[in-house]
């Protein structure tokens, strides 16, 4: 199939396909005063694992989050998706275009819009943030939000981050974490110290999810 038919069932076909998942789940939120607080200020930055993106993605679509997305051909398919789903995205990695992607990431910010990170790609491991994230929180001083989703019925595909499409009609969690700062002086020893702790909160809020998500009691 060639570029330009996969560019358009990526941007017409794709987001309608996440929709009819989407409209049929059951949602359940924790940790919303957390969300709460960081929208009583200008910018933050959501930092969610891969596997588990469906279904904080789907809950706040068309909320206009800008997302970091390789400048490939693959990330090409992603923009069309994501920009079908109400969001933006600003194109660099940490190989390609790292330093316009982190530009816009930090212009994004700095006017008080949302930025939105998948923390452990792209290739993992699973639930291990990058210390780009801790970066671009230092350097533009905006707090790092933990999100995550699960579900109660879901497909987990046998790929690095064992991504997590739910099943339709299913239940749906989005959990929110505590949010993290890190100091404008943080050196690099301190910015480890910080991506470790987001990985724990990460760690920590799914397994809270997916309690939540089976019906019973967060720990």
């Amino acid at each position: 199939m060639n570029g330009e038919r996969l560019f358009w069932i990526a941007e017409h076909l794709g987001p309608r396909a996440v929709a009819l998942i989407g409209r049929t789940i059951r949602f359940r939120r924790y940790g919303v005063k957390h969300l709460r607080q960081m929208e009583q200020q200008d910018g933050f930055i959501y930092a969610c694992p891969h596997g588990r993106m469906f279904l904080p993605v789907w809950f706040h679509r068309h909320t206009n989050l800008t997302t970091l997305v390789s400048q490939s051909r693959d990330g090409e398919l992603v923009t069309r998706l994501v920009r079908g789903l109400g969001h933006d995205t600003v194109r660099g990695s940490s190989h390609r275009g790292a330093s316009a992607g982190l530009k816009g990431l930090l212009r994004v910010l700095k006017r008080g819009g949302v930025v939105a990170l998948m923390v452990d790609g792209p290739k993992g491991p699973a639930y291990e943030p990058k210390i780009g994230t801790i970066a671009v929180a230092r350097m533009s001083g905006a707090p790092i939000l933990p999100i995550v989703g699960a579900a109660r019925h879901a497909w987990t595909f046998n790929s690095w981050d064992r991504f997590q499409l739910p099943q339709p009609f299913t239940v749906g969690v989005v959990a929110y974490g505590e949010p993290l700062r890190v100091p404008r002086e943080a050196d690099e020893e301190e910015m480890e110290r910080y991506r470790r702790i987001l990985q724990a909160h990460l760690v920590s809020l799914r397994d809270t999810a997916d309690r939540l998500a089976r019906g019973k009691n967060p720990r």
